[in-house]
């Protein structure tokens, strides 16, 4: 993925796909998509990808021709009980990450932000995510979504969270990325 040409990269990229949910649960292949997601996907690739976390029913049956769309495209289309079926999924995925440990990923982070902006009930992920975001800090997406965290946090979490970051805030803001 590093030295690659650009179409080995694609290769490489076109093997993961289908596979993609359950790597990112791995804790030793998260690494590779993670790496796949940063250095050789476009973002054509990367809908492509986020694509797999929406539920085999969407990512089985849509039509390839024709670019995929992104979270909040997909469920403007969508009635409300599919969209909560839809939401539904990506949570799963989500408290399994938190589960193993896997929240480095920039997938990750991407979904986190897609997901915390699209749904109402944030509070429980929120929860769960407050001595983490710290490492959830590490991209722009990931900077986003702790952002909408903070934003819809009770105060008790908030301090939580902000407490969390103790010894690392002057890190975080020499930080280039």
């Amino acid at each position: 993925l590093r030295y690659g040409s650009r179409s080995i990269q694609a290769q490489i990229i076109s093997e993961l796909k289908g596979n993609i949910a359950r790597l990112c649960k791995h804790r030793v292949a998260f690494k590779i998509v993670d790496l796949a997601w940063r250095s050789a996907c476009n973002s054509n690739q990367k809908n492509d990808l986020l694509f797999e976390f929406y539920g085999k029913e969407h990512s089985v049956f849509r039509d390839t021709s024709k670019p995929a769309p992104s979270l909040p495209e997909l469920l403007q289309s969508l009635d409300e009980k599919k969209r909560d079926t839809l939401l539904g999924e990506v949570r799963m995925f989500l408290d399994k990450c938190i589960a193993k440990g896997t929240m480095q990923l920039s997938l990750f982070h991407t979904l986190l932000r897609h997901y915390l902006t699209n749904v109402t009930d944030r509070e429980s992920l929120i929860e769960s995510l407050k001595d983490h975001t710290l490492q959830i800090c590490a991209t722009l997406d990931g900077v986003i979504a702790t952002c909408i965290m903070l934003d819809y946090s009770t105060p008790k979490l908030r301090k939580t969270i902000i407490k969390s970051w103790k010894g690392q805030v002057v890190i975080m803001a020499k930080d280039s990325d």
